[in-house]
């Protein structure tokens, strides 16, 4: 079986959907790539990010 082909749970997916996210985001966003700017937007997802892995139990 090629890798990700297998079934995901909705957690998982919701897991893997939001840390792309975020790693899309901080790729190219350049206050979030600066230290001691803020970015509201990484910000939001990074939290999204933390509410699907707590949703997960880990």
């Amino acid at each position: 079986m090629a890798y990700g082909t297998a079934a995901q749970s909705q957690t998982d997916r919701a897991i893997e959907d939001t840390y792309r996210r975020v790693l899309t985001h901080t790729e190219g966003c350049h206050p979030c790539n600066t230290p001691g700017e803020e970015c509201a937007e990484g910000d939001r997802l990074r939290a999204r990010h933390r509410t699907a892995l707590a949703e997960g139990g880990r």
